[in-house]
């Protein structure tokens, strides 16, 4: 499944200083490249993964799957491979510069959740299982919590009629605001998303969320304060 023509291109990408492997992956199957011998290359997903580890002497499988898995994740990949575009020309072997047809996150998502299922490769999903299932034997842990893995996916979300509403932070983890739980990680990345939709509700829209999110005492005052 080694695509010959693409050896050079592997090799070149990495004297342009794109070392991700993943990246070099996403230049295959999302750039319209045509190659000198004209061959159209069908089934460019699994032909990239076993080229780009042809060249670099190991597996890329899992790194891509989880950096395209969820539609938020191959949003961003596809962000950065398209600010690419400036360093494919004159590429070995290629005629001409390659036309960026990344197609939609859901889209890309959606293809390597197949492509995963059916080449048994493992998932985020299926990691965060196996590390549950770990963490519960220590002796020395009471509970694992799990965070919520799906978040709002527009971080500056603004209120219209029949918007869903996002859940608020004390809903989301059992924290106080002072906690360092809303720093870093899941909690920070939450509150970030949170704050931009609660700026952009109107106070009518507020007083009717409160009611139905109610605050523990903490959060009252914490709200006062933003």
């Amino acid at each position: 499944m080694v695509v010959p023509e693409w050896i050079p291109v592997v090799k070149e990408l990495q004297v342009r200083g794109i070392t991700d492997p993943v990246l070099i992956v996403g230049v295959f199957t999302t750039y319209e490249i045509p190659v000198a011998s004209g061959q159209l290359v069908v089934g460019r997903l699994p032909r990239a993964l076993a080229t780009v580890a042809f060249v670099l002497g190991r597996d890329v499988k899992t790194a891509f799957v989880a950096r395209s898995y969820s539609p938020a994740s191959a949003a961003t990949l596809l962000s950065e491979l398209r600010a690419l575009a400036s360093k494919l020309d004159g590429l070995p072997g290629v005629n001409g510069p390659p036309r960026f047809a990344g197609g939609e996150p859901a889209q890309l998502a959606n293809g390597v959740r197949s492509f995963a299922a059916m080449g048994g490769i493992p998932t985020p999903t299926d990691r965060a299982k196996e590390g549950r299932a770990f963490l519960s034997t220590l002796p020395e842990v009471a509970s694992v919590e799990e965070v919520p893995q799906v978040l709002p996916p527009e971080p500056a979300k603004v209120h219209r009629q029949g918007d869903e509403l996002i859940a608020p932070p004390w809903e989301a983890f059992p924290e106080e605001p002072t906690s360092l739980r809303w720093r870093m990680g899941a909690g920070e990345d939450y509150l970030d998303r949170w704050m931009p939709f609660w700026r952009g509700l109107p106070d009518s829209v507020r007083r009717d969320y409160l009611i139905g999110h109610p605050p523990p005492a903490a959060w009252r005052e914490w709200l006062g304060r933003i």
